[in-house]
């Protein structure tokens, strides 16, 4: 969602002013349009292997702290350590998990979540973030 008839800079600001409004729209136009969206990402990400790569590399970078927890996680994983549910801790179902690190000092300790879910737990702690961060802000004024 954006203002239509704006020139690049306008609409830079109109979305920055608008974070929660767009976060909405995106999230209820993905819901409504997602194999439409996970094939146009798909496609990018095929056709334009660098841009992952980068970004990839660019989070490496910024947060080392996650690579060494998923790199001590997947080894663990490997060697049987520990082992991998074939259910979401969440809602139950039998798909593909991911590991969700609350804190990545401890590695092992991870919450095993399916894709949605583990999309709607970050949606969560976003909001939440973005409420206590405008209690700040309201209390500093």
């Amino acid at each position: 969602m954006s203002a239509k008839g704006l020139n690049y800079e306008q609409n830079r600001r109109w979305t920055s002013e608008n974070k929660d409004r767009k976060e909405k729209y995106d999230a209820n136009y993905y819901d409504s349009n997602k194999d439409k969206v996970l094939e146009k990402t798909k496609k990018y990400s095929k056709e334009h292997p660098e841009v992952q790569r980068l970004a990839s590399k660019k989070s490496s970078l910024k947060f080392p702290e996650k690579v060494l927890a998923r790199r001590i996680l997947n080894k663990a994983l490997q060697n049987c350590t520990i082992s991998k549910p074939d259910r979401c801790e969440t809602c139950g179902e039998k798909n593909s998990v991911h590991g969700h690190h609350e804190d990545y000092n401890k590695p092992l300790e991870v919450i095993w979540l399916c894709v949605n879910c583990h999309s709607s737990y970050h949606r969560k702690l976003r909001q939440q973030l973005n409420q206590k961060l405008e209690e700040i802000g309201r209390d500093n004024k």
